[in-house]
């Protein structure tokens, strides 16, 4: 934002950057509105969106890769770049709200609280924009979960989001291991709901998904009561399995984990939002 004008700069790995002819969209933007703005950059081809409208730009070289070390600033550039991007210091950094960040396809930040700790905040921001209606928990390492009373009037009960990119782990885990329980996990990028009722029978167990650990957001809904199980995945259609052994369940008085399972691995780099 430089005088309530949009601006694009484009480094190319050369620590040179673009010549003052930036790619200049929209101006009267400081009207303390939301904007969406996406960036994709093909080869030479810089598209640039803003309000629906689409604005296109050809570089003069085309870029061999970008060595960014898999990080992005929001928001802000640190001192350290000044020599870089010289027109930009802290004091010109956004004053205002960031939400839904995007970077490389996948959502980095949803929400005001500070609770993912994926990211590093500098300079003390603080969270306290409107009109933000939820918030993501991130699971970055393996001591990372969360677990709470179960009180439902089902066995099981469980919805989120969630994204990552490992395809195994820990979803949702509820009872005793090899003795009465119900778990949701990612096996192989698949979800994959397992129930035993008691220590003696089998495990009842089905799936649904495929490469589901693409950094992507997938909802995630599964229900498991007396009278049968369903399992709600994306858009795909819901799966309901009956089975006469859950009759002999009661409820579970077990508390419900989220990315982890007592004694055994979780779920790394789990990011969810969920109601339970």
């Amino acid at each position: 934002m430089m005088n309530q004008i949009y601006q694009i700069t484009v480094n190319l790995g050369d620590d040179i950057a673009t010549p003052r002819g930036h790619l200049v969209l929209e101006n009267n933007l400081a009207d303390n509105r939301w904007h969406t703005v996406k960036v994709i950059l093909v080869g030479k081809l810089l598209n640039v969106s803003v309000h629906g409208q689409t604005f296109h730009a050809v570089l003069q070289s085309k870029y061999a890769r970008f060595d960014v070390d898999g990080f992005v600033y929001a928001g802000g550039v640190p001192q350290r770049t000044l020599h870089i991007l010289q027109e930009y210091k802290p004091s010109s950094n956004l004053k205002g709200c960031l939400r839904d960040v995007f970077f490389d396809r996948v959502q980095v930040l949803v929400g005001p609280a500070h609770l993912d700790i994926n990211y590093r905040e500098y300079g003390s921001p603080e969270h306290i924009c409107r009109h933000v209606k939820f918030t993501t928990l991130s699971f970055q390492y393996p001591e990372a979960y969360l677990y709470m009373p179960s009180i439902g009037k089902d066995l099981f009960s469980v919805q989120m989001w969630f994204r990552t990119y490992f395809a195994n782990g820990i979803l949702a885990f509820k009872g005793v291991l090899n003795v009465r329980y119900v778990s949701v996990s990612l096996i192989e990028g698949k979800v994959v709901l397992k129930v035993q009722v008691s220590r003696d029978s089998p495990v009842i167990q089905f799936g649904q998904g495929k490469s589901l650990n693409d950094g992507k957001w997938h909802y995630l809904s599964v229900v498991v009561s007396k009278t049968g199980m369903k399992l709600k995945l994306d858009q795909l259609p819901e799966l309901p399995h009956e089975n006469p052994s859950l009759k002999q369940v009661e409820l579970f008085s077990e508390n419900l984990y989220i990315g982890y399972y007592p004694k055994l691995a979780k779920l790394h780099r789990l990011y969810s939002r969920f109601i339970c």
